[in-house]
């Protein structure tokens, strides 16, 4: 799985497991959002009546009738460099404008934007030679500046980082992209080519070329690229039980749970993987699992169907969560969701919560259809720090089920039986989800017997 190293981005602002993260995506929402929230009156962004009007509806025309606003703004009277930092409306509208750009950039491509503010950043040079190797033609898009001369800070003041593929960004194929140069070089500096111009000449540079009249549909989605499906069908026969989830006696067909399973396999085959933070969950799924208990419990989580939310801030809102008060979900930028999900002990590393996030699969046709990424998925390294706190937290003891699980797999017995046989009755009972023929319409079923009686029964 990869990833763009920790050395490029702060500590705080990557996540190792799955994929870059950044508390810049949430400024840049935001100050779009006071652009276009329509109660107010009043409005801490610059110009922002005669902003509304150049109609931005995140096609590539509007950004010939930003040009327009911004020649006429100068028109008007010049914008000194000292108050983007003295004159907090100007400095709004400095935001507001390279949000705007970066958001129409992303749109195009089909890719949702990451933004990163500059002391994100731990070493923007090593980023341009990465980003230049992977797209030559980057500094004839960029303009103005020969390889040799840095960008000015205030030009990388925030940056989108995006990748040739349009998933997981890695040292590979990690590109970017600084709206905040065309800005400013068009509000303060000496403009060398219009916003349009540029936008549409960086676009070209990856491959993107449209019309400027075209509707660019919303892109907000940012997805862990967890190698999902292709891991699914890599399973060995023996495997695939192991996804599967035995519907506890206390779920019924009315329980708002049930679709989760009801939908598993529909998540398997087309699910995408965001993380989720945990609220509160049955005590049964911090104790050790016993074999004569149910193994899947309810617990309570938050997470953004999105996935531009950064991991931190999910759980910053964890410790503002409580069941009289959600309207900060109800108010934040970004659609929060607080949700119950039904809990599968095997598909956890251990049986047991032993971290307050977590990876989930969630329907891009159903924001609500979610279920917890089974842990083989996982990323080993998350494995491990999970397994970490568990052993520190039960003296030392990880209680790792892997072993648990492989001895089974390799006697030909599921995951979630309790004999050492099994029977075709069993294997195919109603109370599995998914139904395994859904997946993988070649499985066979092949029980085993006991060793007295080790009869081939295949179906």
């Amino acid at each position: 799985m990869g990833g763009l190293p920790s050395e490029l981005i702060r500590r705080e602002n990557f996540d190792p497991f799955y994929t870059p993260m950044t508390t810049a995506t949430a400024t840049m929402l935001e100050v779009l959002e006071e652009l276009f929230k329509v109660d107010s009156d009043l409005s801490s962004i610059a110009y922002r009546s005669q902003l509304i009007k150049c109609r931005l509806d995140y096609s590539l025309l509007s950004l010939k009738r930003l040009d327009k606003f911004i020649i006429a703004l100068r028109q008007h009277r010049s914008i000194e460099h000292l108050e983007l930092a003295d004159v907090p409306s100007i400095r709004r509208l400095f935001l507001c404008l390279t949000a705007y750009v970066g958001e129409v950039f992303s749109r195009a491509r089909g890719q949702a934007a990451l933004w990163f503010a500059l002391d994100e950043i731990n070493n923007f040079s090593d980023l341009n030679k990465l980003a230049k190797h992977n797209f030559p033609d980057m500094w004839q898009a960029i303009g103005l500046y020969s390889e040799n001369v840095e960008i000015p800070e205030v030009e990388r003041a925030f940056l989108v980082l995006f990748s040739s593929n349009k998933k997981s960004i890695s040292e590979e194929n990690v590109g970017y992209f600084l709206p905040a140069k065309t800005i400013y070089e068009n509000l303060v500096g000496n403009p060398i080519t219009s916003v349009y111009d540029y936008v549409v000449d960086y676009l070209e540079v990856v491959d993107v070329i449209l019309s400027e009249e075209s509707t660019i549909p919303e892109i907000s989605k940012v997805f862990v690229e967890a190698g999902l499906q292709e891991n699914i069908n890599n399973l060995l026969p023996q495997q695939r039980y192991y996804l599967q989830i035995k519907k506890p006696n206390w779920l019924n067909e009315n329980d708002a749970l049930y679709p989760q399973i009801s939908n598993l396999q529909n998540l398997y085959k087309s699910g995408k993987v965001i993380w989720a933070v945990l609220i509160q969950a049955n005590k049964q799924l911090f104790n050790t699992i016993k074999n004569n208990e149910p193994n899947g419990y309810p617990a309570e989580i938050i997470y953004d169907p999105t996935g531009r939310t950064h991991l931190a801030e999910l759980l910053n809102y964890k410790a503002k969560v409580n069941d009289s008060d959600n309207t900060f979900l109800d108010n934040y930028l970004l659609p929060i969701k607080k949700i119950s999900i039904l809990v599968w002990r095997l598909h956890l590393p251990n049986g047991l919560l032993s971290m307050d996030i977590f990876p989930i699969i969630i329907s891009e046709k159903n924001e609500d259809i979610i279920t917890l990424l089974p842990a083989r998925f996982w990323n080993d390294e998350f494995v491990q720090a999970w397994l970490s706190i568990a052993a520190k937290a039960h003296s030392k003891k990880d209680f790792n089920l892997s072993a648990r699980l492989h001895k089974k797999e390799s006697d030909r017995l599921p995951a979630w039986t309790l004999s050492n046989t099994i029977s075709i009755e069993e294997l195919t009972s109603n109370k599995l989800y998914p139904d395994l023929l859904t997946l993988f319409p070649e499985h066979q079923f092949t029980p085993k017997k006991s060793d007295k009686n080790d009869d081939s029964n295949t179906v």
